[in-house]
């Protein structure tokens, strides 16, 4: 049940970061809150969502491969989820890196480079024009039991 209730609260987390419908600058909406064209507009909703280039898969392969769990956090046995944000600019790369919650200094920061480090995305589109979006990705360390790494 418990597993339930997580998964419901995950599920409420997701639809209200993409529900929010908004830009970041209020002051550039034009008639009825909808946005005019502005290079200075970040969305956080658009009709077409950026994507890493290949796809979820990719980008988890990046991020597997690129990070590196720091020893001394490693040592102490920390564990935990780091969430970063970025925009990703109309021409897929991405700026403003920002830590949205982190677990322990050495693993946020580390989170924060390897985000740094990936290539351009597809940017997010509104009517067929790329825009400036805000986007999050999701680092989760864990360590392998010992139990497990020893089979």
């Amino acid at each position: 049940m418990k597993l339930f209730h997580r998964l419901c609260f995950i599920l409420l987390l997701l639809s209200s970061y993409k529900a929010s419908a908004q830009s970041e600058s209020p002051a550039n909406e034009g008639i009825k809150g909808i946005p005019i064209n502005d290079s200075t507009v970040v969305y956080t909703y658009v009709g077409e969502w950026p994507s890493f280039p290949g796809g979820n898969g990719a980008r988890n392969r990046f991020l597997s491969e690129n990070i590196v769990y720091p020893r001394a956090a490693e040592k102490k046995g920390i564990e935990g989820r780091v969430i970063v944000s970025f925009i990703i600019e109309k021409d897929g790369t991405i700026t403003n890196v920002e830590l949205l919650k982190g677990v322990e200094a050495s693993l946020d920061e580390e989170a924060m480079r390897v985000v740094k480090l990936m290539p351009r995305w597809n940017p997010g589109k509104n009517n067929g024009e790329p825009v400036r979006t805000k986007h999050k990705v999701d680092v989760v360390y864990k360590l392998e039991s010992r139990k497990s790494s020893s089979k």
